[in-house]
């Protein structure tokens, strides 16, 4: 129960089920396979309060590597679950749909309509 209480952030119900949720994001493409959820995420990870303390020190002094980092995530973030990556990956699966199409069933600007059946 306390795992589902602290991954319900991860879903849009109440009694969703993360796992599915999860693989559904993946199947649309919203989940990219690459080495890491987000560029640096191993620069700015802490494992208990000491190292926590250590990271916070780290940057607190480094502005430029903090810019840098940020800067990364965002657009790691930007190119994956922005509108219009979602409008790029929507436009590419159609265009690879239309590709795949079987030739007798593209309908082009120079197409004739079907002829409609006469009412009997």
């Amino acid at each position: 129960d306390d795992l589902l209480r602290r991954a319900a952030c991860l879903t849009f119900e109440d009694h969703a089920d993360p796992v599915r949720q999860v693989r559904c994001w993946q199947r649309a493409g919203v989940l990219i396979p690459q080495p890491a959820a987000l560029p640096h995420l191993d620069d700015v990870s802490f494992d208990d309060a000491a190292s926590c303390r250590a990271m916070i020190e780290r940057y607190m002094t480094d502005a430029t590597g903090r810019e840098s980092i940020a800067q990364a995530q965002r657009a790691g973030i930007e190119g994956r679950l922005s509108f219009a990556a979602g409008m790029k990956m929507v436009v590419a699966r159609i265009v690879e749909s239309l590709r795949n199409e079987p030739k007798s069933t593209v309908i082009t600007a120079n197409s004739q309509a079907p002829a409609r059946p006469e009412a009997a």
